[in-house]
């Protein structure tokens, strides 16, 4: 007698309609890049609060103060001692000995009015070869020191000894009616890698009607004289 073994049992079918297309793998992954880039953006805005760039780290050290006072700006320290205005400057020696004996200066004729401004400058513990200076005429503008002028500091040749007080001037060509609160802005270094180097900002503390009465009051012609060292 011949025994026939049941059938196997048959998987259910699906019905019958169209089939669901499988979702593509990057559908998952888009997401979790985006929130990824997002995150590392946020990473790299937070460093650059706690990490200041090389140029911030070596840029002058800006020191501040008034015309009243000395400011010490690290490696020097400077004192406004006056302030004059002219329509005109040049090179001359009023207080020398031969000044009698020596050519009449060219003067040069401002378009606007000269702002001249003498300075007490110390070097407190190096050589120092290179000065530099702007004015800050508290409209905005900023005007650098005339180059033409050989006896104002910032001439070839000029140095500042460690601990002696060194007495010149620096001049500023500046139209007349930009002058509202003027500040004096004063780099020295020990060359053209201005890196570490210090930079006072002196007010000069002239404004309003006294500072219209100078301007008003400005001198013919004005000599510049040498820089000098200063008894210490």
């Amino acid at each position: 007698m011949t025994v026939s073994a049941p059938p196997p049992p048959q998987s259910p079918q699906p019905p019958a309609g169209p089939t669901a297309a499988p979702r593509p793998a990057g559908g998952r992954r888009w997401p979790t890049a985006v929130a990824s880039l997002v995150l590392l953006a946020l990473l790299m805005f937070a460093q650059s609060f706690r990490f200041p760039s090389d140029v911030a780290v070596t840029e002058p050290m800006v020191a501040s103060g008034d015309a009243s006072a000395t400011v010490d700006a690290g490696s020097f320290t400077v004192r406004v001692e006056e302030v004059r205005f002219a329509k005109a400057v040049g090179d001359g020696s009023e207080d020398s000995a031969l000044s009698d004996f020596a050519p009449e200066p060219d003067y040069i004729e401002a378009k606007g009015v000269w702002v001249v401004v003498f300075l007490d400058v110390t070097s407190t513990d190096r050589q120092l070869t290179r000065f530099e200076s702007r004015l800050d005429s508290g409209d905005k503008n900023v005007y650098a020191s005339t180059p033409w002028l050989h006896n104002a500091f910032g001439s070839i040749g000029d140095g500042f000894p460690p601990g002696i007080p060194i007495r010149g001037a620096t001049a500023f060509e500046v139209p007349e009616k930009a002058l509202k609160d003027p500040v004096v802005q004063v780099t020295i270094s020990t060359g053209i890698d201005k890196r570490l180097s210090g930079e006072a900002h002196v007010k000069l503390g002239l404004s309003g009607d006294e500072l219209k009465k100078a301007i008003e009051g400005a001198e013919e012609t004005l000599d510049v004289p040498e820089p000098r060292m200063q008894k210490v």
